[in-house]
């Protein structure tokens, strides 16, 4: 018997959300494993031990029979060769791992979201992915100039340029390198340089980022931060993903109720707890902010944050 339901169709997420309800809360039962679901992307994920490594791929292999069982029982299926599967924090040869008898090898990054994720936590990949696609569509902005006003120019600039860079900032731009950082901040200079008119004289980039009212990198990214630090303080039990977070206390027992920013590089825990990183950022806000409101917070922060901010 055929069965399914029209792609596209209102009628399909609700359906695909009911079937896999008790998908999460299964693996977590069985083997404390913790399922991340959007749409129809799921992630589960399990730790253990650098030291290892072997017990959590057996681990994992009982996580992914029993994924593929209950998918199975509902009808549906998992499509294999799409699926993959990376070991934060591991340094050595290649690991494969068998999913339901089809062959996968570790990656050393992975797309979660349209966040790049590396095994070693680092961030060059995203920040060279995000450069790719401004520098693509440069060529773009350089033909619409001929055909838009610059008003309308500016708002194709605030959809295709400035939406990319500013997606998931508070993740990973405070943690990609300098040379990163400053290299996206050029980028957006030379598309603000695009919506510039007037070439009789040469502006500052102060007088660009004034006269286009886009932010620089660095103004992005403190205003990216300090929303995510209201709605994580104001709001601690929003989603079960930021208790979980804020219940992390097993890197370093000397500080309950912190999350630690590993850094596999040198083979040490960061100096960046997740209140240390806190206070840096609430550091930053000029005003008394504990009693707003998202919506009166977004608007006094992005008030009193300068368009340009040279902090590398």
């Amino acid at each position: 018997m055929d069965y399914g339901c029209v792609q596209g169709s209102v009628l399909g997420p609700i359906l695909f959300n009911i079937y896999l309800s008790g998908l999460g809360e299964l693996l977590e039962r069985l083997h404390d494993a913790y399922t991340i679901s959007y749409a129809d992307d799921s992630y589960v994920m399990l730790s253990c031990n650098k030291n290892e490594i072997q017990d959590g791929l057996t681990k994992l292999a009982a996580v992914s029979s029993t994924h593929i069982d209950f998918l199975t029982r509902m009808g549906m299926s998992v499509n294999k060769s799409k699926t993959e599967f990376m070991i934060f924090g591991y340094i050595g040869p290649q690991i494969n791992f068998s999913f339901g008898g089809e062959n996968l090898t570790n990656k050393n990054s992975m797309k979660i979201l349209g966040i790049t994720f590396q095994s070693n936590m680092k961030w060059l990949s995203h920040a060279k992915n995000v450069a790719k696609k401004i520098n693509s569509f440069t060529y773009a902005l350089r033909v619409l100039r001929l055909h838009l006003n610059q008003r309308q120019h500016l708002l194709v600039i605030n959809a295709h340029v400035i939406s990319h860079l500013s997606y998931g900032m508070p993740i990973w731009a405070y943690n990609s390198c300098q040379a990163d950082r400053k290299r996206l901040n050029t980028l957006l200079l030379k598309v603000i340089r695009l919506n510039c008119r007037d070439f009789s004289k040469i502006l500052t980039n102060r007088e660009l980022f004034e006269g286009t009212k886009i932010r620089s990198f660095e103004s992005l990214r403190i205003i990216a931060d300090t929303i995510m630090l209201h709605k994580l303080i104001t709001m601690p039990t929003n989603t079960e993903l930021t208790v979980r977070l804020l219940q992390q206390t097993t890197y370093n027992p000397r500080y309950p109720n912190r999350i630690i920013f590993c850094d596999f590089s040198t083979k040490r825990i960061g100096h960046q707890s997740f209140v240390n990183r806190a206070g840096q950022v609430a550091d930053l806000i000029p005003f008394p902010w504990s009693d707003l409101n998202t919506i009166n917070f977004k608007k006094m922060i992005k008030a009193s944050t300068p368009l340009l901010v040279n902090t590398f």
